[in-house]
């Protein structure tokens, strides 16, 4: 692989498909890419659709990792914070990253110095108005309700997304909860972060970007920022 670097001001997005990625590829993947942990837990998903989707998810973090650093695929390791968010170990690049996947796509984001977080859904998942309820608050449920039917859920998957890339670049995951904080969206349609319960965060210390990887999925990415600091969002499709 080319090497790249990575720069303070931009926001790099990976994605890609389980369908894009031949049969070939994962086996080495899983043999020589994947480290004995990565395997094991590969191997507690009982179906195997979502074990490979688990190795499309581990094989673009390590070869975001391998071309922005450096450093092998292969050799990288990682270690946990206190809410199990995964980070490099002690002696490598310190790189900021996250992974997303679900229904056959994984998408990662990294940054060299700032906290990151991402999500994505598919478009088609249907969510009742008691789910929606339990996450969405203030102005989320009044854009929520007061849609159409029809066009409930991908406004609930709209907030879904945000929220969850903001919880897991916080670190605290489903630690935080959802109802502490809510979005809502200026008069360009950025998302704009109101906290309920802070934390020690700051709304201005976070940037949203809202993208799709493919007409099929929603996705949101964030990051921690300085005061006034501009970052662009860079997203590309990986195939090995």
């Amino acid at each position: 692989m080319l090497r790249e670097s990575l720069s303070q001001n931009s926001l790099e997005v990976w994605y890609t498909s389980c369908a894009d990625i031949d049969d070939d590829t994962f086996h080495r993947a899983e043999t020589q890419t994947l480290a004995r942990e990565e395997r094991e837990r590969m191997y507690r998903y009982r179906q195997p659709s979502d074990r490979r989707l688990y190795l499309t998810s581990r094989l673009l973090l390590r070869s975001m990792l391998e071309v922005f650093t450096g450093v092998a695929a292969e050799d990288w390791r990682f270690r946990f914070n206190e809410y199990g968010k995964p980070e490099p170990e002690e002696g490598f690049p310190p790189v900021h990253f996250n992974i997303s996947h679900s229904k056959g796509l994984a998408v990662c984001a990294m940054h060299p110095g700032m906290d990151v977080g991402v999500d994505v859904e598919p478009l088609g998942r249907q969510v009742d108005s008691g789910t929606a309820s339990s996450v969405l608050i203030a102005r989320e449920w009044e854009s929520y309700s007061e849609s159409p039917q029809a066009q409930r859920s991908e406004i609930f998957i709209k907030y879904w997304v945000l929220k969850e890339a903001y919880i897991k670049a916080t670190g605290r995951g489903l630690f935080m909860p959802l109802t502490d904080f809510s979005f809502e969206f200026d008069q360009a349609g950025n998302p704009q972060l109101s906290l309920t319960h802070s934390e020690g965060d700051q709304v201005n210390d976070w940037l949203f970007f809202e993208f799709q990887p493919s007409p099929d999925y929603s996705a949101a990415a964030a990051i921690r920022k300085q005061a006034n600091e501009e970052i662009d969002l860079n997203v590309r499709q990986f195939t090995p």
